[in-house]
């Protein structure tokens, strides 16, 4: 009895250092974002899950639909099937890394939903609040605070909490930023005295490198799942195809070989072989990045603009 008595202590103990180790081992000791205005400066965030996790689990696209007197938030698998056409109104919608959140900037501030378009929130209420995306580990969003004559990235906690501006440049407008799926990165667009150039930002080194310039400031870019290319919009939308993809560090530069005009707006999808894309009036479209072949349609409706697509 007493050999059973002092068995069961043992365990008692045992499974009190486990849990504390659980504890411990699922503690976030990650600090906050801290800027300093004269020298802004990031911590690293955790990556994005996988592409190779993405692939089963996410293969849909989100974005903007417009119809007469009508913007709302839209969704589609990447074949074309399964349109999802979501209450909400607003505009630059983006996926969570899992996939289980939507974020959209409405008219006063930045709001977010479940994926089925249900529970949606505000996140902000500052009118201005603009190009919201999720950091890779899905704790904070990041975004573009637009002000008179002055646009700055800012980042709020998922629960709307902790307002921080990321980068203020007096002489710059900052806009579209877009974080690199390993969250080393921070890609965004600067404009200054009318010209747009693409900057990626090295966390650890505090380094900006212009890679690409000048581009389109309406347009946007993404980061490849991997981390290592960008593909961004350039021109001006018309005749012929506004799409380039570059390395991180500002080499390779090429033109994406779509073959159709006016297309913008690219993201990436989760394996990082294709591009789905906006047109001017044509709906959205998907293209192999490295092969020079047709791209397949995804969506085409009479009288509306499907715009700012988010494949990733």
């Amino acid at each position: 009895m007493f050999v059973q008595l002092i068995s069961r202590r043992r365990a008692m103990l045992m499974s009190g250092a486990s849990a504390l180790g659980l504890l411990a081992a699922c503690s976030d000791t990650t600090g906050p974002i801290r800027h300093t205005p004269s020298e802004p400066k990031l911590s690293s965030l955790p990556a994005a899950p996988s592409a190779a996790t993405l692939v089963t689990c996410c293969n849909n696209i989100v974005f903007r639909r417009d119809t007469v007197g009508q913007i709302r938030i839209a969704s589609v698998n990447a074949d074309g099937t399964g349109l999802v056409k979501f209450g909400a109104s607003g505009s630059d919608p983006s996926w969570s890394p899992d996939h289980s959140k939507i974020v959209f900037a409405s008219g006063s501030g930045i709001r977010i939903m479940n994926a089925d378009g249900s529970g949606i929130r505000g996140l902000t209420d500052v009118q201005g609040d603009r190009q919201p995306s999720v950091t890779p580990d899905g704790q904070k969003v990041v975004l573009v605070q637009d002000a008179a004559k002055q646009s700055d990235i800012v980042s709020v906690n998922l629960d709307g909490s902790n307002r921080q501006v990321l980068l203020r440049t007096p002489t710059a407008a900052e806009t579209s930023p877009r974080y690199s799926p390993d969250g080393k990165k921070l890609a965004y667009m600067r404009t200054r005295k009318n010209a747009t150039e693409l900057v990626v930002w090295d966390l650890a080194t505090n380094v900006h490198t212009v890679v690409a310039a000048p581009v389109n400031r309406f347009g946007s870019e993404s980061w490849s799942p991997d981390s290592k290319r960008l593909a961004f919009s350039v021109g001006f939308f018309d005749t012929t195809c506004g799409i380039a993809i570059v390395d991180a560090n500002g080499a390779n530069r090429k033109n994406f070989p779509s073959g159709l005009p006016g297309c913008f707006h690219p993201t990436w999808s989760p394996d990082g072989t294709e591009l789905a894309f906006a047109t001017r009036s044509n709906g959205l479209f998907r293209g192999k990045v490295d092969v020079a072949s047709p791209p397949t349609r995804i969506t085409l409706a009479p009288n509306v603009t499907d715009q700012t697509p988010v494949w990733q």
